[in-house]
């Protein structure tokens, strides 16, 4: 019963026609966020519900998109399921199954990991990967790499979690074969995150990455545009703009560049940069909501890089356009299987940017196994500070004040983590 409740929620989402049944659901979780404005979260459920009936019926098509695109920013990020079906990361297994690629990308979390998992996940590990996946509750995978595309089995482990009653999301630098966009609908495939090629790319290879991306919006595959934000370069308006061809149709995500494991440059360095940093920001956020695009930061943003006018600006675009906190341990109980990384020897990373090699998954293997092994590294790591200006703050001094008391809410407006492990793993 709950796999055909799944496949009858997916093909509702397909359909654009799940406003109505999440609308309805909302009842149930209205006042479950101190920090959210329900009014406001009721309001916009409803006009995206009428938007879409009017919609369907082409009516004020032109003008009813951008009503559309303006109330569906406000519930982008919503972490509650209930209320955001596009919103779903947090229940996703992350299944590396290769880390080689056709790129070289010099932003790319796992640059270099190819030379430590030379071998790409053979069919039978992920045959058994997705059966115990399925054992322990996941119902859905995000297949990563690398390029995932480029393992010589993609199409054959697309037909595997087909058969097992998986979705699938997939991350890809968009330059894969265009013969694959066969093998992808919009009843397997919850959405496609693009990476848009920020280096160097030759033109035959972006006509390949815009046609692939265009052929899967006419599938009806949900997209994401995925793009870095540096303190010194504005090509993130490219991004905006590509969005700004499919309305409706792509939401576009930014992630700053970090210091992180890749090293792009020190703490002290990164902290010179954050006053840089904070303008690309809001000028993205300016740009995007001018031109009717859907955004949001995929990544934490650390609040003491804003005045409070604008974190006071960035909420009145959406309560959720950026998590202050990660995801990994909003609550205070570090459970790793929101974001666990499964790596082509079936070990596991805690997350996909936090490069610590834990134990491989066996049959007898449980999440809860799986989180009590990462649940000391994961606390140790997230107490430290990301900078010696942090040890002062009022935001990290909130945050390690609610750490000692499990029934404080870290999700609070006034506490900060730091940004995401990438920041200082």
């Amino acid at each position: 019963m709950g796999d055909i409740k799944r496949r009858l929620r997916l093909i509702f989402k397909r359909l654009r026609l799940s406003e109505y049944y999440y609308l309805i659901k909302l009842i149930k979780i209205l006042g479950s966020h101190r920090y959210l404005s329900v009014s406001r979260v009721f309001i916009s459920s409803a006009v995206l519900v009428t938007v879409r009936v009017l919609v369907l019926f082409k009516l004020f098509r032109r003008p009813l998109n951008k009503i559309f695109i303006k109330q569906q920013q406000i519930l982008i990020r919503h972490p509650n399921l209930v209320v955001n079906p596009y919103n779903l990361e947090l229940q996703q297994l992350r299944v590396c199954i290769t880390y080689h690629c056709n790129r070289n990308c010099s932003f790319c979390y796992s640059r270099g990991l190819q030379e430590e998992f030379k071998e790409h996940m053979s069919l039978s590990d992920f045959e058994f990967l997705i059966r115990w996946a399925k054992s322990q509750g996941w119902q859905s995978l995000r297949l990563l790499g690398g390029e995932p595309t480029v393992h010589p089995e993609f199409k054959t482990i697309l037909g595997i979690a087909r058969q097992q009653g998986f979705s699938l999301s997939i991350s890809t630098n968009g330059l894969f074969d265009p013969e694959l966009n066969s093998s992808f609908n919009n009843c397997l495939i919850e959405y496609i995150n693009f990476s848009y090629p920020q280096d160097q790319l030759e033109p035959q290879d972006m006509e390949i990455f815009q046609q692939n991306l265009k052929k899967v919006i006419s599938k009806k595959i949900p997209v994401v545009l995925s793009g870095i934000i540096y303190p010194d370069k504005d090509d993130w308006r490219q991004i905006i703009d590509l969005a700004k061809r499919y309305p409706t149709k792509a939401i576009v995500r930014f992630s700053m560049v970090l210091p992180g494991h890749q090293k792009h440059f020190s703490p002290k360095e990164f902290q010179d940069h954050i006053h840089d940093l904070a303008k690309q920001i809001l000028h993205i956020s300016r740009y995007a909501y001018k031109n009717c695009v859907a955004f949001y930061f995929y990544r934490p943003l650390l609040l003491c890089m804003f005045s409070p006018e604008e974190i006071k600006f960035l909420r009145s675009i959406s309560p959720f356009l950026c998590y202050s906190r990660c995801p990994l341990c909003l609550k205070g109980n570090y459970d790793v299987d929101l974001r666990l990384t499964v790596n082509p020897d079936l070990s596991c990373f805690p997350c996909p940017v936090l490069l610590s090699k834990g134990i491989k998954i066996t049959p007898e293997m449980t999440r809860e196994t799986i989180n009590q092994f990462f649940k000391p590294l994961i606390k140790q790591l997230s107490m430290q500070p990301l900078m010696d200006t942090c040890q002062t703050c009022q935001y990290f001094i909130n945050y390690k004040r609610h750490l000692e008391d499990a029934s404080q809410d870290l999700a609070d407006r006034t506490v900060c983590q730091g940004g995401c492990f990438e920041y200082r793993a």
